[in-house]
Protein backbone atom coordinates (compact mmCIF):
# COMPACT_ATOMS: atom_id res chain seq x y z
CA UNK A 1 0.00 0.00 0.00
CA UNK A 2 1.15 3.52 -0.80
CA UNK A 3 -0.28 6.48 1.09
CA UNK A 4 0.62 9.89 -0.30
CA UNK A 5 -1.50 12.71 1.08
CA UNK A 6 -5.08 11.84 0.16
CA UNK A 7 -3.96 9.22 -2.34
CA UNK A 8 -4.27 5.55 -1.30
CA UNK A 9 -2.93 2.96 -3.72
CA UNK A 10 -3.14 -0.78 -3.05
CA UNK A 11 -2.31 -2.12 -6.51
CA UNK A 12 1.40 -2.61 -7.16
CA UNK A 13 1.13 -1.57 -10.81
CA UNK A 14 -0.71 1.61 -9.86
CA UNK A 15 2.06 2.31 -7.35
CA UNK A 16 4.72 1.87 -10.08
CA UNK A 17 2.84 4.21 -12.44
CA UNK A 18 2.46 6.78 -9.65
CA UNK A 19 6.15 6.51 -8.68
CA UNK A 20 7.15 7.00 -12.31
CA UNK A 21 4.93 10.06 -12.60
CA UNK A 22 6.25 11.58 -9.34
CA UNK A 23 9.82 11.03 -10.59
CA UNK A 24 9.04 13.03 -13.73
CA UNK A 25 8.14 10.14 -16.04
CA UNK A 26 10.35 7.95 -18.14
CA UNK A 27 12.00 6.34 -15.12
CA UNK A 28 10.13 3.05 -14.68
CA UNK A 29 8.13 3.27 -17.90
CA UNK A 30 9.77 4.37 -21.15
CA UNK A 31 8.61 7.68 -22.62
CA UNK A 32 8.54 6.30 -26.16
CA UNK A 33 5.02 4.89 -26.67
CA UNK A 34 5.97 1.60 -28.37
CA UNK A 35 8.51 0.78 -25.64
CA UNK A 36 6.07 1.83 -22.91
CA UNK A 37 3.48 -0.57 -24.33
CA UNK A 38 6.02 -3.40 -24.25
CA UNK A 39 6.82 -2.62 -20.60
CA UNK A 40 3.11 -2.47 -19.75
CA UNK A 41 2.50 -5.78 -21.53
CA UNK A 42 5.25 -7.47 -19.53
CA UNK A 43 3.94 -6.05 -16.25
CA UNK A 44 0.45 -7.32 -17.12
CA UNK A 45 1.82 -10.74 -18.10
CA UNK A 46 3.75 -11.08 -14.84
CA UNK A 47 0.81 -9.89 -12.73
CA UNK A 48 -1.56 -12.36 -14.41
CA UNK A 49 0.57 -15.35 -15.40
CA UNK A 50 3.40 -15.35 -12.87
CA UNK A 51 2.39 -13.88 -9.51
CA UNK A 52 -0.68 -16.00 -8.74
CA UNK A 53 1.05 -19.18 -9.90
CA UNK A 54 4.20 -18.49 -7.90
CA UNK A 55 2.10 -17.94 -4.78
CA UNK A 56 -0.03 -21.06 -5.34
CA UNK A 57 3.02 -23.26 -5.93
CA UNK A 58 4.98 -21.85 -2.98
CA UNK A 59 2.06 -22.13 -0.57
CA UNK A 60 1.39 -25.68 -1.73
CA UNK A 61 4.80 -26.56 -0.29
CA UNK A 62 4.80 -24.29 2.76
CA UNK A 63 1.27 -24.74 4.15
CA UNK A 64 1.79 -28.32 5.37
CA UNK A 65 4.63 -27.12 7.67
CA UNK A 66 2.70 -25.33 10.44
CA UNK A 67 5.84 -24.65 12.49
CA UNK A 68 7.56 -22.97 9.55
CA UNK A 69 4.42 -20.88 8.87
CA UNK A 70 4.27 -19.75 12.50
CA UNK A 71 7.92 -18.74 12.26
CA UNK A 72 7.37 -16.81 9.02
CA UNK A 73 4.15 -15.12 10.08
CA UNK A 74 5.61 -14.07 13.43
CA UNK A 75 8.60 -12.24 11.91
CA UNK A 76 8.21 -8.58 12.70
CA UNK A 77 4.81 -9.12 14.32
CA UNK A 78 4.11 -7.55 17.71
CA UNK A 79 4.33 -10.08 20.54
CA UNK A 80 0.63 -9.83 21.36
CA UNK A 81 -0.21 -10.74 17.75
CA UNK A 82 2.33 -13.58 17.65
CA UNK A 83 0.61 -15.15 20.66
CA UNK A 84 -2.45 -15.82 18.49
CA UNK A 85 -0.53 -17.56 15.70
CA UNK A 86 -1.31 -21.09 16.91
CA UNK A 87 -4.96 -20.19 16.25
CA UNK A 88 -4.35 -18.10 13.14
CA UNK A 89 -2.11 -20.50 11.21
CA UNK A 90 -4.72 -23.24 10.72
CA UNK A 91 -7.41 -20.70 9.76
CA UNK A 92 -5.00 -18.77 7.52
CA UNK A 93 -3.89 -21.99 5.87
CA UNK A 94 -7.49 -22.95 5.08
CA UNK A 95 -8.19 -19.49 3.68
CA UNK A 96 -5.06 -19.58 1.51
CA UNK A 97 -5.91 -23.07 0.23
CA UNK A 98 -9.39 -21.88 -0.64
CA UNK A 99 -8.45 -18.48 -2.13
CA UNK A 100 -5.62 -19.88 -4.26
CA UNK A 101 -7.49 -23.13 -4.97
CA UNK A 102 -4.48 -25.13 -3.87
CA UNK A 103 -4.56 -28.80 -4.71
CA UNK A 104 -1.72 -31.09 -5.77
CA UNK A 105 -2.97 -30.78 -9.37
CA UNK A 106 -3.25 -26.98 -9.30
CA UNK A 107 0.24 -26.72 -7.82
CA UNK A 108 1.64 -28.77 -10.73
CA UNK A 109 -0.24 -26.60 -13.24
CA UNK A 110 1.04 -23.47 -11.54
CA UNK A 111 4.63 -24.68 -11.69
CA UNK A 112 4.10 -25.26 -15.41
CA UNK A 113 2.86 -21.67 -15.76
CA UNK A 114 5.94 -20.42 -13.89
CA UNK A 115 8.19 -22.37 -16.24
CA UNK A 116 6.32 -20.95 -19.22
CA UNK A 117 6.83 -17.34 -18.10
CA UNK A 118 10.47 -18.05 -17.24
CA UNK A 119 10.91 -19.47 -20.75
CA UNK A 120 9.33 -16.35 -22.29
CA UNK A 121 11.65 -14.11 -20.28
CA UNK A 122 14.63 -16.30 -21.17
CA UNK A 123 13.72 -16.11 -24.85
CA UNK A 124 13.50 -12.32 -24.64
CA UNK A 125 16.96 -12.18 -23.04
CA UNK A 126 18.53 -14.70 -25.43
CA UNK A 127 19.79 -11.95 -27.75
CA UNK A 128 22.12 -10.72 -25.01
CA UNK A 129 20.06 -7.79 -23.79
CA UNK A 130 20.51 -6.84 -20.14
CA UNK A 131 16.92 -5.76 -19.50
CA UNK A 132 13.49 -6.66 -20.82
CA UNK A 133 12.70 -3.27 -22.39
CA UNK A 134 15.14 -0.87 -24.02
CA UNK A 135 18.58 -0.98 -22.49
CA UNK A 136 17.72 0.00 -18.93
CA UNK A 137 15.91 -1.14 -15.83
CA UNK A 138 12.13 -0.67 -16.02
CA UNK A 139 8.85 -1.60 -14.37
CA UNK A 140 8.94 -4.84 -16.38
CA UNK A 141 12.21 -5.94 -14.76
CA UNK A 142 11.08 -4.83 -11.30
CA UNK A 143 7.78 -6.69 -11.57
CA UNK A 144 9.42 -9.88 -12.83
CA UNK A 145 12.03 -9.91 -10.07
CA UNK A 146 9.50 -9.13 -7.34
CA UNK A 147 6.98 -11.76 -8.41
CA UNK A 148 9.65 -14.41 -9.05
CA UNK A 149 11.18 -14.00 -5.58
CA UNK A 150 9.14 -16.81 -3.94
CA UNK A 151 10.53 -19.31 -6.46
CA UNK A 152 14.11 -17.99 -6.38
CA UNK A 153 14.74 -16.85 -2.79
CA UNK A 154 17.25 -14.17 -3.84
CA UNK A 155 19.60 -12.59 -1.33
CA UNK A 156 18.55 -9.04 -0.63
CA UNK A 157 14.84 -9.72 -0.94
CA UNK A 158 13.14 -8.19 2.06
CA UNK A 159 9.94 -10.21 1.77
CA UNK A 160 9.21 -12.66 4.56
CA UNK A 161 10.59 -15.87 3.12
CA UNK A 162 12.13 -18.87 4.87
CA UNK A 163 15.79 -19.66 4.49
CA UNK A 164 16.51 -21.93 1.56
CA UNK A 165 17.69 -24.62 3.99
CA UNK A 166 14.26 -24.60 5.70
CA UNK A 167 12.38 -25.50 2.53
CA UNK A 168 10.98 -28.95 1.91
CA UNK A 169 13.47 -30.83 -0.28
CA UNK A 170 11.29 -30.94 -3.45
CA UNK A 171 10.68 -27.20 -3.22
CA UNK A 172 14.37 -26.45 -2.62
CA UNK A 173 15.36 -28.56 -5.65
CA UNK A 174 12.92 -26.66 -7.88
CA UNK A 175 14.15 -23.30 -6.57
CA UNK A 176 17.75 -24.26 -7.34
CA UNK A 177 16.70 -25.46 -10.81
CA UNK A 178 14.81 -22.22 -11.57
CA UNK A 179 17.83 -20.19 -10.45
CA UNK A 180 19.83 -21.85 -13.22
CA UNK A 181 17.50 -20.78 -16.01
CA UNK A 182 18.21 -17.67 -18.07
CA UNK A 183 15.27 -15.90 -16.42
CA UNK A 184 16.34 -17.07 -12.97
CA UNK A 185 19.88 -15.77 -13.42
CA UNK A 186 18.41 -12.51 -14.72
CA UNK A 187 16.20 -12.00 -11.64
CA UNK A 188 19.05 -12.93 -9.30
CA UNK A 189 21.27 -10.35 -11.07
CA UNK A 190 18.58 -7.70 -10.68
CA UNK A 191 18.51 -8.33 -6.93
CA UNK A 192 22.28 -8.09 -6.64
CA UNK A 193 22.86 -5.13 -8.98
CA UNK A 194 19.67 -3.07 -9.24
CA UNK A 195 18.52 -2.69 -5.63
Amino acid sequence: MLVSGELRLTDSTAILVHADKVAGGGVLYPRELAMRRIAEAFVKLFDKDLGPHVRRWAYSHLLPDKELLRDLWSRGAPKHEALFLPLIVPIGGKLLRSNYRITPESAVRSLGAVHSVFQEVGDRLSDGREFLVENRFSAADLTFAALAAPVLFPAGNRAVLPDLAQLPAPMREEVLSLRETEAGRFAMRLYSQER
